[in-house]
């Protein structure tokens, strides 16, 4: 159906489905779209705000005669895009695209016209969105949050952006060969009200329009309880059928639009270990972990955990447009442990399936590849924070691997947060990493803050007090009451977290928040019930829809008391050299990391080979840098001011920027110096290789790391994971993360 607009010969609007006088000339007439509220994607995490947006209809005009379009506000006319020649029309029919329409707060409809004819302009019936379509998919969590669960027993809070967010849905036959349909809910409060959309979908919708308030977005369900995505790419299992995944993929994009982003919303649970990834990566890439492409229909070679690639999602996405996005893991909490204040650390390793720690890292590495995955969006962190299971009415308490459809800290909250980490993914939402980045070490007592942002508790942000900070564990006992909230941490000027031990610190201990994404949730039904999730660390970095997001967890927190575990460097030590050259089209160069310098002693901190860059720490305490590319350079450039304090650790970050034409230092809290390179652009030699703490360096390492690429901010968390980080271990010894290939 089309509707004709009345436009008049003097430009005045006449009535909807007025008929234009037909000896005024040909008329155009414009169908409506392929899908009623249609939302195309306008490719915000591609770096643009514009979609391309097709057409199709009717004329009476003459082979040949063109046709134009123009977009304008649905509930105004107001134009948004202006005319533009679309096509040419033919045996009564065009069909054409307008090009670049920017993304809109506002529902959009198109008219259009005969080029040169005074007839009034038809108009589109109905409305589409420019704003964002994405894909998530998983299995149960997100399933009950998205699309649905009898057990929900809280109200939705109320829609504050009607209909700027729709959720689509495949029905499925499950053990039979027979497809679904697929349909769609519009979030608004009466369909919150008749159960068409569950309460945590409003809050995931909510958290969305409140980061983009007015923008559009349309979210396709790929999500099914209990399966695997081996399972859903075997013809033979029909547990979860590719084929229902096509239909869901088909209607969702049926009036042209590509996805934008396919996220992975921790889809972890069907396979707890390092081969997560191995079978993850081919199923959404179409290619294994180092890059290397797999055709549809070849063998994963994983030994006796191998299958065969029947389908990825190649098929529904055109990675030269889509971008994939992983979020997670979501972590995994076990009831009916011991209802104890301490227990041994191993004891606390196999209650929180340490695994997941294994997950989160081969994810990170992978996703930070982006020679091998430029589709792959930076890793975010765990989506840990929201309360888990229900009470069983027997003491106990039961389903524990699923967030709460009874407490708005459940399913909801998990739905806030996953929502921020999806809008920083896309490039939607700015805000800091929420972690913890120093500590100081104190005989009797550990402080542990972040410079620009006060640390505290869900708990204590609504009103309350948290007897103590969750999460910690020391010298291999769970932490209770010995972590407290206290101001001025290590004299920061920010409020942070005191660890108090009662045996004291010496230094040598081992320090953890959240081993394997589990953070402190792991001591008993009691503290389900006194909803310890509360008592975990949060930091307000700006974020939405929430008054804080949880922070970050830290498998190993570094002490900086003398003897404590540190990589010492006097000289003799082989280097770390990367076996592997840089590769080509290298632009950029970030180091990070924590040194201590004796005094009257310095060294090298890592080169390039045939010295196409070098960072030195002098024996004054000064860093000297240089940087020789095909198109910009700097020769041992000193800073103005001491870099490396005699015998204290100092946190820097050293970057290159050969695009910008920069290189800048960042140390200690508050030190910067930038310093303009030769020129701007070219690349560093392909062929060189990365050194990391040569012999030559006297000092004491917490940790340095490296990135083939450049950093415009001290918060290095934007870049993902590094491309090689070396760690203080057990007893000082260097750990390579990831550990292949070795250097």
């Amino acid at each position: 159906m089309a509707i004709l607009i009345g436009m008049g010969l003097s430009g005045m609007s006449a009535q909807a489905g007025t008929e234009p006088p037909a000896a005024i000339g040909p008329v155009a007439a414009v169908a409506p779209m392929a899908v009623a509220d249609a939302v195309f994607d306008s490719g915000a995490a591609q770096g643009a705000n514009a979609a391309d947006i097709p057409l199709s209809g009717t004329t009476t005009a003459p082979d040949g005669a063109q046709v134009e379009a123009r977009i304008v506000r649905a509930d105004t006319g107001a134009q948004v895009h202006p005319w533009t020649t679309v096509a040419s029309a033919a045996d009564g029919a065009w069909s054409g695209t307008v090009a670049d329409v920017p993304r809109s707060v506002h529902w959009l409809g198109a008219e259009v016209r005969v080029r040169g004819s005074a007839a009034p302009a038809g108009r589109m019936a109905g409305r589409f969105g420019v704003g964002h379509v994405w894909a998530i998919w998983e299995q149960s969590n997100w399933s009950r949050l998205l699309l649905g669960y009898p057990g929900y027993a809280i109200a939705p809070e109320t829609v504050t952006h009607p209909d700027d967010v729709q959720i689509w849905r495949v029905s499925r036959f499950e053990g039979s060969t027979a497809t679904g349909t697929a349909s769609k809910a519009p979030v608004n409060d009466a369909t919150a009200a008749a159960g068409q959309v569950t309460p945590a979908a409003v809050a995931f919708a909510n958290t969305l329009t409140a980061a983009r308030p007015g923008e559009k977005f349309a979210i396709a369900g790929h999500l099914v309880s209990g399966t695997s995505p081996v399972d859903m790419i075997n013809p033979a299992d029909l547990s979860r059928k590719w084929a229902d995944e096509v239909v869901l993929h088909d209607a969702f994009t049926a009036h042209g639009t590509p996805v934008g982003i396919a996220f992975n919303n921790g889809w972890v649970a069907w396979d707890t270990s390092p081969r997560n990834v191995q079978k993850m990566v081919p199923i959404m890439t179409g290619k294994l972990v180092d890059g290397t492409p797999v055709a549809l229909g070849e063998t994963v070679d994983l030994g006796p955990e191998s299958f065969v690639l029947h389908h990825s999602m190649t098929e529904l996405y055109d990675l030269s447009y889509t971008k994939m996005g992983f979020i997670g893991p979501q972590g995994r909490f076990v009831a009916n442990g011991p209802d104890v204040n301490t227990f041994s650390l191993t004891l606390l390793s196999e209650i929180a399936d340490p695994n997941y720690e294994s997950v989160r890292q081969g994810w990170s590495a992978v996703l930070a590849d982006k020679a091998n995955f430029p589709e792959m969006l930076d890793y975010q962190w765990e989506t840990i924070g929201a309360q888990r299971g229900v009470d069983d009415g027997a003491g106990g308490w039961e389903d524990t691997s699923h967030f709460s459809a009874e407490d708005d800290d459940g399913l909801p909250r998990h739905g806030r947060i996953g929502a921020n980490h999806m809008l920083r993914a896309a490039g939607l939402l700015a805000f800091d990493r929420p972690e913890i980045t120093h500590s100081d070490w104190t005989p009797t007592h550990i402080d542990l803050w972040n410079p620009d942002h006060d640390i505290t508790t869900e708990r204590t942000l609504r009103g309350g007090t948290s007897a103590a900070v969750r999460g910690f564990a020391f010298a291999g006992t769970l932490l209770t009451t010995e972590a407290q909230l206290v101001p001025d941490a290590g004299g920061s000027g920010r409020q942070g977290i005191r660890i108090t031990p009662a045996g004291g610190v010496d230094g040598s201990e081992t320090l953890e928040f959240g081993r394997g994404s589990l953070p402190g949730a792991t001591e008993g039904p009691a503290f389900y019930r006194d909803k310890h999730i509360l008592d975990l660390p949060v930091m307000d970095v700006g974020q939405a829809g929430l008054a804080a997001l949880p922070v970050v967890t830290r498998p190993a927190i570094v002490s900086n008391l003398a003897g404590a575990t540190e990589i010492v460097r006097d000289g003799s030590q082989a280097a770390f050299s990367d076996p592997n050259p840089l590769g080509s089209g290298v632009t950029g160069l970030t180091i990070k990391g924590e040194i201590r310098r004796a005094t009257g002693v310095g060294g090298t901190i890592s080169f390039g080979s045939g010295n196409i860059y070098k960072l030195e720490m002098l024996s004054d305490g000064l860093a000297r840098i240089s940087v020789n590319s095909s198109g910009a350079t700097i020769g041992q450039q000193q800073t103005a001011n001491t870099v490396f304090t005699d015998g204290a650790f100092v946190p820097f970050v050293w970057t290159v920027d050969l695009a910008a034409g920069t290189t800048t230092i960042w140390y200690g809290d508050t030190g910067m110096e930038t310093f303009a390179l030769s020129g701007t652009g070219g690349t560093l030699s392909s062929g060189r290789a990365i050194t990391l703490l040569p012999t030559s360096l006297v000092a004491d390492v917490r940790f340095v790391e490296v990135w083939k690429s450049a950093t415009a901010v001290r918060d290095t968390s934007g870049l993902g994971a590094p491309h090689k980080r070396i760690e203080a271990g057990a007893g000082g010894a260097p750990v390579q993360i990831p550990a292949l290939p070795s250097w």
